[in-house]
């Protein structure tokens, strides 16, 4: 799944089926837009610092991850034979509305 965000709902949310010993990774994209303009080197990759581009979470069978919906996201390639299956959720958020009452008898007319 290629780098991409939601503008259609307000949370994302990915509940991993099934997932292979060398699963795909989570990729959560910085979303500092403007920070591409001064890209510069990361001095230790495997630590997640304000200089972090994007973070990289491993998955397992049962993972359920939240996030906002504008947050940019993608998947690495599956380097498995064996299939990697998740459920992509979008996520809209309403005001709750109080249920009315309903009378104890139907009208008839």
């Amino acid at each position: 799944m290629e780098y991409h965000s939601h503008s259609d709902c307000d949370l994302v949310a990915f509940y991993v089926l099934e997932c292979p010993k060398d699963a795909p990774k989570l990729v959560i994209h910085d979303p500092r837009s403007m920070r591409i303009a001064s890209n510069l080197p990361e001095a230790d990759l495997s630590k997640i610092t304000i200089a972090t581009r994007m973070v990289n979470f491993d998955l397992e069978a049962g993972t359920l991850m939240f996030t906002p919906s504008w947050l940019a996201h993608s998947f690495t390639r599956n380097p498995s034979l064996k299939p990697f299956t998740f459920i992509h959720l979008n996520i809209h958020t309403r005001p709750y509305v109080e249920p009315t009452e309903f009378p104890d008898t139907a009208e008839v007319v």
